[in-house]
């Protein structure tokens, strides 16, 4: 009923075709008696996530037309964009999603300017970062000729964000709704303050997490992976569950955020060797993903992670893992 882009809507429409449920169950159940086992993409079951590997395994279907592309470039080069300069989208949500006093606030970006480090390394860099979103509140504290701000520009379209997302090199983001669309065109994500632990996602080799801080009211500590599962926080839905959990979150900081950036480009151009320490602590945390994580209906999505966690962030935080 609430359709994000109707641009999108209609690429994707033309891969399905939607029948009635009194024609389709009884099929489906048919086809689960002859085969004996589950076949089918709705099958899986966590519906947030691709538990099957899906994206990993084939090639986007979604086809953008010539004539939209070369629109696109044209409008891009008007605001700055070079021949063959890669594009790096930014997607940070913030309370002007729903408004300051809205019961999710909790997963809105606070501090815009801690991303200000990386960005200057990837403008000095020579990449081309376009912020995405409909509307966004605070403006980063931020001038460069390889960086705009799409979010509050007039050049803003249904069908440019489509191409943004089909085009880009990598999309940072904290979750909230656009990337799913880059992943869609197989582009990886860089997930920053990330702050739903049970929802990680772990299930594509391209992308890259690092976690919101979630610290205790009283004491300032730093909640282990354990502390945060066994005091019920690995799947919040709103701020005020947070408040009777007596905690706080903290945000990635600057370095944080500027080190996963290098290691995802790193990674991206095959550049990128693990140190045996991390590959310990990358496994003792996916161990611990693997092992202990039920969620509310019984089942494990994290069973075979194939995602990253960077280097860097187990470094700082092995207390996650403690």
């Amino acid at each position: 009923k609430s359709i994000c882009n109707k641009y999108y809507y209609k690429l994707r429409k033309k891969d399905f075709i939607v029948l009635p449920r009194i024609i389709i169950y009884p099929l489906y159940n048919l086809f689960i008696l002859i085969y004996k086992k589950k076949k089918f993409i709705c099958d899986r079951e966590h519906a947030a996530m691709d538990t099957f590997h899906s994206l990993d395994k084939t090639n986007s279907t979604i086809q953008i037309s010539e004539d939209l592309k070369k629109q696109s470039y044209k409008t891009l080069e008007k605001i700055g964009l070079k021949k063959n300069q890669k594009i790096i989208c930014l997607h940070l949500r913030d309370s002007s999603y729903r408004g300051p006093n809205n019961s999710t606030d909790f997963r809105n970006i606070k501090n815009v300017d801690r991303y200000v480090k990386g960005i200057d390394y990837l403008t000095k860099k020579g990449y081309f970062v376009i912020r995405t979103g409909v509307i966004t509140k605070n403006r980063l504290n931020f001038n460069s000729s390889n960086y705009f701000d799409y979010s509050k520009s007039d050049i803003k379209s249904e069908k440019l964000d489509v191409f943004l997302a089909s085009t880009c090199f990598f999309c940072i983001a904290n979750g909230s709704g656009f990337e799913p669309m880059v992943r869609s065109f197989r582009n990886p994500v860089l997930y920053t303050n990330f702050n739903k632990y049970g929802l990680y996602k772990s299930q594509h080799e391209k992308d890259m997490t690092i976690f919101i801080h979630y610290k205790d009211l009283n004491t300032h500590k730093k909640l282990s992976l354990r502390e945060i599962y066994e005091r019920k926080l690995f799947n919040i839905y709103s701020d005020s569950e947070i408040d009777q959990k007596n905690i706080f979150l903290e945000e990635n900081s600057e370095d944080e955020i500027l080190d996963s950036i290098i290691e995802m480009i790193d990674r991206i151009e095959g550049r990128w060797k693990v140190s045996d320490d991390v590959k310990d602590l990358n496994l003792k945390f996916k161990n611990f993903y693997s092992t202990n994580i039920r969620l509310e209906n019984g089942f494990n999505p994290f069973i075979n992670i194939k995602s990253q966690i960077p280097s860097s962030f187990l470094r700082r935080n092995n207390h996650l893992i403690d």
